[in-house]
């Protein structure tokens, strides 16, 4: 996760999905089982301070994310530069 976000530009997210993708074998539909782990993940990064969750734009608290219904979307949070 964290090196998929890295290799982005700074204002660019990426979607839960492309994160699972990026840990399966290409063309396999087994990322979708990981869907619930990339949160998780997400979510303890997150509150670690390390990425940002979003949805439609706002932040969503680390402690709300296995509450939030619908597409959310992942941003590194990246020092001074």
């Amino acid at each position: 996760m964290l090196a998929l976000l890295s290799s982005r530009s700074p204002a660019s997210t990426a979607c839960p999905s492309e994160v699972a993708r990026a840990a399966c074998a290409a063309g396999s539909d087994a990322w979708r089982g990981w869907m619930d782990a990339v949160r998780g993940v997400a979510r303890r990064l997150a509150e670690q301070g390390r990425v940002v969750i979003k949805q439609r734009g706002a932040v969503v608290p680390p402690e709300e994310v296995g509450r939030v219904r619908g597409p959310i979307r992942l941003g590194l949070v990246r020092g001074e530069e």
